[in-house]
């Protein structure tokens, strides 16, 4: 296991957390995962154009992830554990005030 990898897995998994995406991602993850050999192609292709979207350091974390079925496996795990924290989670009813 590549510890720079799984710092980039756990980064990429927080930063979705984080924003509320980790539930969209995780499901799209697991829909497309048949087409994985084709969406590792597509991150190659197209790294030069999210680059500077995305950083130059995660987006080669992200393709080297996507080219390892079982970085891929981690980051749906994390995902997955992210979703079920945040809907086991206690939240405030409408009218209730936090402490």
């Amino acid at each position: 296991m590549d510890p720079g990898r799984d710092e980039a897995l756990a980064s990429i998994s927080h930063d979705l957390a984080q924003r509320g995406l980790a539930a969209p991602a995780a499901i799209l993850l697991d829909a497309h995962r048949p087409l994985l050999p084709i969406l590792r192609l597509a991150g190659i292709f197209l790294a030069p154009f999210a680059g500077p979207l995305l950083g130059r350091w995660r987006l080669d974390r992200l393709v080297a992830a996507g080219a390892d079925p079982a970085a891929y496996d981690r980051l749906t795990g994390r995902l997955a554990t992210h979703r079920t924290a945040h809907r086991t989670a206690p939240s405030s009813g409408p009218g209730e005030q936090e402490a």
